[in-house]
């Protein structure tokens, strides 16, 4: 299966054949991600139209409730704020249009995808608190996704080692937040390690393998324009 490295807390970084996590197979990564985090709710299922054979989703339907949106002023960089709702409607297969409105949701839980460096640090201070090194505005605070995929998408990003997907309750003493301009969640408050109800051993979730075909190609390119340019 390739090999397994141990960080400090004795956990495994997956690292099959050092292609990373996305070659390990759907149902394998599943595996991992449940067994880590538990598995994800499902309300809705996507299933075949009877008479069409589109695929429709059905259900109750959940989507991140947006506050309405403003122009982003300096007292509100991000614009206006609203709490961590999902906004729900049901659909049966017969439903024609959106389906029918039902009460909003709150929100219960969320996940971060995060580098190794960070859990690590996490684990030293006690709190999950974004270093904004990305942010493009100090007024996120910590950023979340409401899915685990979107989570893993953010992992993905980190291309100096493995990295971690943790799943946190939403509390209310932690000020979580949403935006009208995406789906993500936010909080400027740090987030007590006491809220974390998941966390994946560190995998390696970038293709390592594309990152080195990407890399021979760019050097590819790089010697071709050389020998063109007669350098």
């Amino acid at each position: 299966m390739g090999r397994v490295e141990h960080f400090q807390d004795g956990s495994q970084q997956l690292d099959l054949f050092h292609d990373g996590f996305y070659a390990a197979g759907k149902d394998v990564r599943k595996k991992i991600l449940d067994e880590s985090l538990g598995p994800e709710e499902k309300t809705s299922e996507r299933v075949p139209h009877p008479k069409s054979g589109w695929p429709i989703e059905v259900g109750k339907i959940r989507q991140v409730k947006s506050p309405e949106s403003q122009p982003f002023t300096e007292e509100k960089p991000l614009g206006t704020e609203g709490p961590p709702l999902w906004s729900v409607r049901n659909k049966k297969m017969e439903d024609m249009g959106f389906g029918t409105p039902g009460p909003d949701e709150p929100i219960t839980h969320v996940y971060r995808g995060m580098s190794e460096e960070e859990w690590q640090h996490a684990q030293h201070t006690g709190v999950i608190s974004s270093d904004a090194r990305r942010a493009i505005l100090p007024a996120e605070g910590t950023n979340a996704a409401v899915d685990r995929d979107t989570a893993l998408s953010y992992a993905h990003d980190n291309k100096e080692g493995p990295s971690r997907v943790v799943k946190m309750a939403v509390h209310p003493d932690d000020g979580w937040f949403t935006i009208a301009p995406d789906d993500y969640i936010r909080t400027r408050t740090p987030v007590p390690l006491s809220r974390v109800q998941g966390v994946t051993p560190p995998l390696q979730v970038r293709d390592l393998a594309w990152d080195k075909r990407m890399a021979a190609q760019e050097a590819e390119r790089e010697a071709r324009y050389a020998a063109k340019s007669g350098n």
